[in-house]
């Protein structure tokens, strides 16, 4: 069974309803959400316009492909990507 991006939310969720979750589960869940967000977006993308592949540069891509369809999203996923580099290395 392929992992899906939507199961990454799910373990956000779990992290933060985690009830001694601390920092290092709030920056975890954070991470979990934005790959949640990313993949989804990366699947849209590569049903819908072109196939992104897994290297370098492919979360720009994605995000500037979608900003056409939607910019909200693309606002939203620059914004989660963020606040993921944030977790992970502030």
């Amino acid at each position: 069974m392929a992992f899906r991006g939507v199961d990454f939310l799910g373990v956000a969720e779990r992290l933060i309803e985690l009830t001694d979750s601390g920092e290092p589960e709030a920056r975890t869940a954070v991470g979990r959400a934005y790959y949640a967000a990313f993949l989804h977006a990366r699947a849209y993308v590569a049903a819908e316009i072109e196939p992104v592949e897994n290297k370098p540069g492919s979360h720009r891509k994605v995000r500037k492909l979608i900003e056409p369809v939607s910019d909200g999203l693309a606002r939203a996923l620059w914004r989660l990507h963020d606040l993921r580099k944030d977790a992970d290395y502030v």
